[in-house]
């Protein structure tokens, strides 16, 4: 059986979570506007970063190794933000 190793800080509920470029980026319930961003090995926050195009209703999240960058799911939005890894938001 497994043994659990690390958690993150438990403030809010999640929901949207992904790994990339060595990174956990974590959407919270509560916070809506924002992206956790914690270190994959140490998993203290590095940094947050805010999603500024009307996102109040993030939904779930994946990421893209390939264009280096996460996609976020907002309902209300009907749409997909695209976050790159210096935190410029397309929609």
């Amino acid at each position: 059986m497994g043994q659990l190793v690390h958690t993150l800080p438990v403030d809010e509920g999640v929901c949207g979570v992904t790994i990339l470029a060595d990174e956990i980026y974590l959407v919270r319930y509560k916070v809506r506007d924002q992206v956790e961003v914690y270190d994959v090995t140490t998993y203290h926050l590095q940094r947050r970063l805010t999603v500024r195009l009307h996102a109040c209703s993030l939904t779930d999240m994946t990421s893209c190794e390939h264009n280096r960058c996460v996609y976020i799911g907002d309902f209300n939005g009907d749409c997909v933000h695209r976050l790159d890894v210096q935190g410029a938001v397309t929609r």
